[in-house]
């Protein structure tokens, strides 16, 4: 494996690292701020594999391939923890939301109805 392939790996590594240490604690915003740089390391990482055609395997290659790998797949759950924290989150704001709003309703240009008869229809037909 080339230079260039085991320094995009290890930049790769590190940015799964850091992304991960900030969705286990949950800092779900913190670890946002880590996208661009996690996409940009995978892209170099892709862009190097590409480069360096057929690659010979080392000992440090495969050490490296074994780490992304459980880097990736250990990023892969901790986003999906993350998704289902923010669904619930979600999920009790829209609850107080439609318990605060419940029975209110409202006119033209978002002013609150009065409690005003409906709107209803008559006819003399029978």
């Amino acid at each position: 494996m080339t230079d260039d392939v085991l320094e995009a790996g290890r930049l790769l590594a590190e940015a799964l690292r850091r992304e991960n240490l900030l969705l286990a604690r949950m800092e779900l915003q913190e670890a946002s701020l880590l996208v661009a740089e996690k996409e940009a390391a995978t892209a170099r990482f892709d862009a190097a594999c590409r480069a360096a055609g057929r690659l010979r395997w080392t000992r440090q290659a495969e050490d490296l391939a074994a780490s992304l790998r459980v880097l990736a797949s250990e990023n892969t759950s901790l986003l999906e923890r993350a998704m289902v924290a923010q669904e619930r989150v979600l999920g009790i704001i829209r609850q107080a939301a439609l318990k605060c709003f419940a029975g209110r309703r409202y006119g033209a240009g978002g002013v609150q109805a009065g409690d005003t008869p409906r709107p209803m229809a008559l006819s003399s037909r029978a």
